[in-house]
């Protein structure tokens, strides 16, 4: 008899608990999310806008035309298209587990409310929305709390904040100002200009016995080659400072014929220079070592020193003056970018 009495109170008891699960974490219909599952069940590769929100008022969104990515809230800088792929391959694996909770207290609580939130991501194609997801604290190592926005269910997912930043420079294609030495046939500064003959580059008017130094050279074409954006800076606000002269400018000539001017202005209580391109309407951030570099390599930092002359690297005839204007002549100016909204030029 006491058997049968124990036996009788476990049933209930799970009858209650099972009505109380189904209270607390809602009747989902046959089909829906189930733990294990993809959350959100998108194609990848059919999303063309991606906006991210956090819980300070910041707003990134990424769309996709047929230059690439760019951020259109943010001067319509391109953005590395490799990341947002990533991101979004990640997120259309993306599964998550067991609900933790499905109160509206509890989504205050966990940070993802409609008002309460640490991000908001919204995944869309054309006019159709893909996803709608609220991602919140962190209850363990790269993991975070979610909810889609449409369900009660709060869950855990592997994924983090970070993966989800709203600053412009996270996303920033990093490799836009990059240049390979072969793109170019010369380099016009104030006080030398470089041509590059027979795959050789040679500095313009060497006299009696100056020759140049060939690792000057090459490191000048790795610097210019090789500068990285760190942010794209407010055209109304940075603008201003080039109306003053630069802090260092010079041109490449490109073998195509193309001509590009490099106008670099330091930035007041910055470690870093303001960067403005002929051909293009963004202006950059860039920091200073890399600028401080180009600087120290002027004419006399490309020369060998005194016993260390390149038999090799001969005199190119003409004065310095004489080689520029004649590099400069050879090919037609391009007109300055006008500042304002960028409409996506690439290198």
């Amino acid at each position: 008899m006491i058997q049968r009495v124990i036996v009788v109170a476990a049933v209930l008891l799970l009858v209650q608990l099972a009505l109380l699960a189904n209270t607390f974490f809602g009747n989902r219909g046959e089909g829906e999310y189930r733990p294990g599952e993809p959350l959100l069940q998108f194609p990848a590769e059919a999303v063309d806008r991606v906006e991210i929100s956090d819980d300070q008022g910041g707003r990134l969104v990424l769309t996709r035309g047929p230059a690439g990515w760019r951020m259109p809230n943010h001067f319509d800088a391109p953005a590395d298209t490799a990341q947002v792929r990533a991101l979004l391959d990640k997120l259309a694996a993306l599964a998550g587990g067991q609900a933790v909770a499905a109160t509206a207290e509890a989504a205050g609580r966990f940070k993802v409310a409609t008002d309460d939130f640490r991000r908001h991501l919204l995944l869309s194609a054309g006019e159709n929305e893909l996803a709608n997801l609220y991602v919140g604290t962190s209850p363990g190592f790269r993991q975070a709390h979610a909810r889609l926005a449409a369900e009660a269910e709060i869950v855990t997912v592997a994924l983090t904040t970070f993966d989800l930043e709203t600053a412009m420079e996270q996303w920033l294609d990093k490799e836009q100002l990059k240049l390979a030495e072969e793109e170019l046939v010369a380099v016009v500064a104030a006080d030398f200009s470089l041509r590059r003959q027979e795959e050789k580059w040679h500095l313009a008017g060497l006299a009696g016995e100056e020759r140049q130094n060939d690792e000057a050279v090459a490191d000048l074409l790795l610097r210019i080659g090789g500068l990285t954006p760190q942010k794209v800076l407010d055209p109304a606000m940075a603008a201003p400072l080039f109306a003053a002269p630069a802090d260092l400018h010079y041109t490449l000539v490109f073998a195509d014929g193309r001509r590009r001017e490099y106008r670099f202005v330091r930035l007041p209580e910055e470690e870093a220079f303001a960067l403005q391109l002929s051909d293009r309407d963004l202006i950059y951030q860039v920091h200073r070592l890399p600028v401080e570099g180009l600087q120290k390599l002027n004419r006399q930092g490309l020369l060998a020193a005194s016993g260390q002359a390149d038999p090799g690297a001969g005199p190119v005839a003409g004065t310095g003056s004489e080689e520029q204007g004649g590099l400069l002549e050879a090919v037609p100016p391009q007109p300055a970018a006008p500042v304002g909204i960028a409409g996506g030029a690439e290198k």
